[in-house]
């Protein structure tokens, strides 16, 4: 069996990797293709509300449409993010990517302040649990919706 990533987590590794090897390879701008990169999750952040998901229920089976727009919307935060600079107000696409991600937060129940995942049932790679914000909210405290967003976080031993 070969195992392939979802469109957005293979964008989201090659973003965090091309961040990464920049300084290691002394590159101080993005790099053309990178710039592609980062364009084409700009647009579909912007073009969020008009775009089918990368996988939806009726190509590939039940819970794929929420599954791909909660994994889609966590990962172009994160990668648009990454490349704000220390400015104190969002670009628009960054600021939309946020606003998709807190819109499809779990807000009520045992899922409570998690997104819906992509699951293909590869288990080990993938399980049943549903991405959680564990990260601390310093430096997100200008996205809009952010303090109702923490307070739903779940809380793991």
């Amino acid at each position: 069996m070969t195992l392939s990533a979802s469109p957005a987590t293979r964008l989201f590794l090659i973003c965090v990797a091309r961040s990464a090897l920049r300084s290691a390879l002394a590159q101080p701008a993005i790099s053309p293709d990178e710039r592609k990169i980062l364009d084409n999750v700009q647009k579909r952040v912007l073009l969020w509300d008009a775009l089918e998901p990368f996988y939806s229920d009726e190509k590939v089976g039940p819970m794929k449409t929420p599954q791909s727009h909660g994994t889609e919307s966590v990962l172009n935060a994160l990668i648009l993010a990454s490349y704000e600079t220390q400015d104190t107000t969002l670009h628009p696409a960054s600021a939309k990517a946020f606003a998709s991600m807190w819109a499809l937060q779990i807000k009520t129940g045992d899922k409570r302040g998690a997104w819906p995942w992509l699951n293909f049932q590869l288990q080990p790679w993938e399980a049943e649990e549903f991405a959680i914000l564990r990260r601390h909210s310093r430096g997100y405290s200008c996205c809009h919706g952010l303090p109702a967003a923490i307070a739903r976080r779940r809380t793991f031993n």
